[in-house]
């Protein structure tokens, strides 16, 4: 405060002095002059200091030296009361982030921990290093208060900075008040990839190509999060490849898996595209291309044989079948396994490759059993399966029928008939020179010789028709009992179950 000092009177009033004098605890009051001559002003200063709260007096004596000049006195009362106090919390923030990415904002809670109204509250910003990067705004001018403080990115290079901001009252006695700001901004997440290619290579025998993958790590500073993987087709029917990643993360592994689906043989790309929001060189492409070649696929010459023999005549050979490649590459691994359909589950049909890479010949034989272990008679089914593993029509089934037929020695035919045609025919009849081969070859397929009583040689013209009992001279020779064409030519009629078993022996191919 201050006080006009004046002259009331005449003359000239100087030599004016000042004393202080406290009622009480002294100290807290301060009194000057700023000249010693009226007119003049008295500055009056107090100071809590350690003063308490409470009321307290003092007096301040103004003197002249000069002759016949009273001094005056002036009091005063000085009352100290609990004055507001700003307090913050917390009293310090710390930010972080990322080169491309502004932190999340934060809040400063001001409050009044002393007496009275803490109000006319006011901000301000002090930099460290950097500017214009910090805004602190308050949302009322009273405590409590709240001040939200957020930093920005932009315009800033990897480092650290420091700012202050300041609270400031008027009514606070400790006013201004200092939060300390501090912010790191770490170099950008940047996403690096182990590879930026990928193929596979499939052909039209598989279903999908081995999985591949790729690593993702983060090349820069900060946390690489928020990863994602997604596929764009630029050729061929999409959904032939998946993309995964193992975590959204760095690092993460991105697993890569092809499938053919209904794809034909033919080139067809794709690309990946892995992105993140927080990564400064987002996104990043992989590109990915398949190749579906046409697999090799199995040919044969010939998908099925039919044979058939004389019961217990042993084993004979089917005419062979050529293993080819009618598709693509190279057919390799060829094997071959035997089904038994019908009949006997083993041992009546074996079947060889020669090669194991087409060209290929299949070789295939079937056994009617011994003299002493013939294999029953009657018809008999298998497959034989020609496989491999790169074919894309593995298997290929080649159908076998073997028919077991009556034998001319292993049955009794011939027996039957050597007793039979005894007395005409004994050059091929035992026990003369008579063999069954002989018998078989001057018999099957061989022209029935006419001679005169002979007419219906022109109607049989072939002595035995393999396969073919009704067509053959002999069934007509010995169905008859009486006249030219009667064999035997005396004596009783051949028996009937003879001449069936002479009828099924020719009908089942009249083997030896």
């Amino acid at each position: 405060r201050t006080v006009a000092i004046s002259n009331a009177g005449g003359g000239t009033l100087n030599q004016l002095s000042v004393t202080v004098e406290h009622s009480g605890p002294g100290g807290w009051l301060e009194a000057t002059l700023d000249r010693s001559t009226a007119p003049a002003v008295l500055t009056v200063r107090a100071t809590t200091g350690a003063l308490a709260t409470g009321s307290y007096t003092a007096s301040i004596r103004l003197a002249s030296a000069t002759s016949l000049v009273d001094s005056r006195t002036v009091p005063v009362t000085f009352t100290v009361s609990a004055g507001a106090i700003i307090t913050a919390s917390p009293t310090a923030l710390s930010f972080s982030s990322a080169l491309n990415v502004s932190p999340s904002a934060q809040q400063i809670v001001v409050s009044n921990s002393g007496g009275g109204v803490l109000s006319g509250l006011s901000l301000s910003v002090l930099y460290g290093n950097g500017t214009g990067w910090l805004t602190a705004t308050l949302d009322v001018s009273t405590a409590p208060a709240t001040i939200i403080v957020q930093p920005s990115v932009s315009g800033l290079t990897a480092g650290t900075y420091t700012a202050t901001v300041r609270i400031v009252s008027a009514a606070a006695a400790n006013s201004p008040l200092s939060v300390a700001v501090s912010y790191t901004v770490a170099q950008a997440p940047t996403i690096e990839v182990s590879t930026t290619s990928r193929s596979f290579n499939m052909s039209t025998s598989v279903s999908s190509a081995p999985q591949q993958t790729v690593a993702i790590t983060n090349g820069g500073g900060g946390d690489l999060t928020g990863l994602v993987a997604t596929v764009n087709y630029s050729s061929g029917t999409g959904g032939w490849l998946t993309a995964t990643l193992d975590a959204t993360t760095a690092p993460a592994t991105l697993r890569l898996q092809a499938t053919r689906g209904t794809l034909n043989a033919g080139s067809y790309n794709a690309f990946v595209v892995v992105s993140s929001p927080v990564a400064n060189n987002s996104p990043r492409m992989i590109a990915v291309s398949l190749l579906v070649t046409q697999a090799p696929s199995i040919g044969l010459s010939a998908t099925s044989r039919a044979a058939s023999a004389g019961q217990g005549n042993g084993s004979s050979s089917l005419s062979s079948i050529t293993v080819s490649n009618i598709g693509g590459g190279i057919l390799t691994g060829l094997g071959r396994t035997i089904e038994y359909v019908s009949g006997p589950q083993t041992g009546w049909l074996s079947a060889s490759l020669n090669n194991s890479s087409a060209p290929a010949v299949l070789s295939m034989n079937v056994d009617a059993g011994s003299s002493g272990a013939p294999l029953p008679l009657g018809t008999y089914t298998a497959r034989i399966n020609i496989t491999s593993p790169v074919a894309d029509n593995s298997p290929r089934v080649v159908n076998v029928s073997f028919t077991v037929a009556l034998s001319l020695v292993n049955s009794g035919v011939f027996n039957s008939i050597n007793g039979s045609c005894s007395g005409c025919h004994n050059n091929f009849i035992a026990p003369n020179i008579g063999t069954p081969a002989l018998f078989r070859s001057n018999m099957v397929g061989v022209p029935t010789v006419r001679r005169i009583g002979y007419p219906l040689a022109s109607t049989y013209p072939t002595r035995i028709v393999a396969g073919n009992a009704t067509l053959s001279y002999l069934t007509y020779q010995l169905a008859h009992s009486t006249g030219a064409y009667r064999m035997p030519t005396s004596g009783s009629p051949i028996a009937l179950s003879i001449r069936n078993l002479i009828r099924d022996w020719i009908n089942g191919g009249a083997h030896p």
